[in-house]
């Protein structure tokens, strides 16, 4: 009976042990699980970052050619006069006497942004035939600059010249407000 006693002893004894090592293998086990889910985490973090980041560049890169194109639409101070030039080179390639008749701009109000544009209305006659006429509202149309038209009236007219002898013919008098708006830079 004595050596059974101690063979439960000594069974009991082991059973303690492997129970304790077991115990501290699964808590061991358990930390180092954590300690990896957190670098996972963080490893899935810094993907999403770089992810994030190619992302922005691609569409900043794609975007380039946009953003050049809206600078290209919208005036800045300064950029009126050539602007003014540029209409009246336009039609006189397109064969119309151009005159600019008025050009007034209307100032964003001062307490309003400082980003609100200035809005300037230009008012352009033109006298000429009427297929040039016609290519010139639509060279304005189309300029660079965003700019809308208002106010067109196109007139047939009888030409007069100074010179009696000079044969008279039928002209075209167009004459349109375009309204532009220019940003402060």
């Amino acid at each position: 009976m004595h050596d059974t006693k101690t063979l439960l002893i000594s069974l009991s004894v082991i059973s303690i042990f492997f129970v304790s090592a077991a115990g501290y293998v699964v808590y061991d086990l358990r930390a180092e699980n954590q300690q990896a889910s957190l670098l996972m985490n963080a490893a899935d973090a810094s993907v999403r970052s770089i992810d994030s980041a190619a992302s922005l560049r691609v569409a900043q890169d794609s975007s380039a050619d946009k953003i050049v194109e809206l600078d290209k639409a919208v005036l800045e101070e300064g950029e009126l006069v050539p602007l003014i030039e540029r209409i009246e080179k336009i039609g006189t390639t397109l064969g119309q006497k151009t005159t600019i008749a008025s050009v007034t701009v209307d100032k964003a109000e001062a307490d309003a942004h400082t980003t609100d544009p200035d809005k300037v209305h230009i008012i352009i006659g033109a006298e000429g035939s009427w297929a040039g006429s016609i290519a010139f509202l639509h060279a304005l149309e189309n300029l660079p600059t965003k700019v809308s038209l208002g106010n067109v009236s196109l007139v047939s007219a009888v030409s007069t010249s100074d010179d009696p002898a000079a044969p008279t013919r039928n002209i075209w008098r167009l004459q349109t407000e375009v309204v532009v708006y220019i940003f402060k830079s």
